[in-house]
């Protein structure tokens, strides 16, 4: 009998067990998703930037505290790839397509932000190019480049293919000022196959800002 209320003990403690970890894992789910929803809404509507991050902060805060923690060198593989640059307190610059702004990061130590920029002159394609170098917590970046391209990629054009194209001077760019030589540090607090939330900031600001990303291996736009 007291075999029988051991196995019985066991079983509830095993039941309870796998009942929270489908708890938690619901609630990161609806954290994802709701995090992409109000960055996104955020985008579109032209959003303050402040307002937005106050409603973003309390919920990637329990994102990640819902989260198992990981060092950059263990998050390589999953950064790796294409991302769609969803919402960011940084600013895209001017005459950047808001919902066109991409990142490419390369297991090779580099990465190209990938964005469509209208100017007086017409609409160009953004190559600005950065090297990184992975710490236990973070990395360390530098730009190391910025040219434009008079094409227009359009929606279903591989971002890694055309990163690795640029890379190897398969595309022709056209050199233009920009923050070449400027340093920071770039933290990925969040990433799986879907989203990747960074923390960033530069030699010019030293305030984290906040970068929502979601996974997108072509142009969506």
């Amino acid at each position: 009998m007291k075999l029988v209320a051991l196995a019985f003990a066991s079983l509830t403690l095993a039941t309870a067990a796998l009942s929270d970890t489908n708890d938690k894992q619901n609630r990161v789910e609806e954290l994802k998703a709701t995090i992409i929803e109000i960055a996104g809404d955020a985008t579109r509507n032209d959003a303050p930037a402040l307002l937005t991050r106050n409603s973003l902060d309390p919920l990637v805060n329990e994102l990640l505290e819902l989260s198992p923690t990981a060092t950059e060198p263990e998050r390589a593989a999953l950064v790796a790839g294409g991302w769609r640059n969803v919402w960011t307190d940084n600013g895209f610059g001017p005459g950047t397509d808001p919902f066109s702004v991409y990142q490419v990061v390369s297991k090779d130590g580099f990465y190209y932000n990938i964005s469509s920029v209208t100017t007086a002159a017409g609409t160009f394609t953004s190559f600005l190019r950065g090297a990184y170098e992975t710490k236990a917590s973070y990395l360390a970046i530098e730009f190391t480049s910025n040219g434009i391209n008079n094409t227009v990629y359009h929606p279903g054009t591989n971002l890694i293919d055309l990163a690795q194209r640029v890379e190897a001077g398969q595309v022709a760019t056209t050199p233009v000022p920009g923050p070449i030589g400027v340093t920071g540090v770039l933290m990925n607090i969040f990433v799986d196959d879907e989203l990747r939330i960074v923390y960033g900031n530069s030699s010019f600001n030293s305030r984290p800002r906040l970068f929502i990303l979601t996974r997108s291996d072509v142009i969506a736009h």
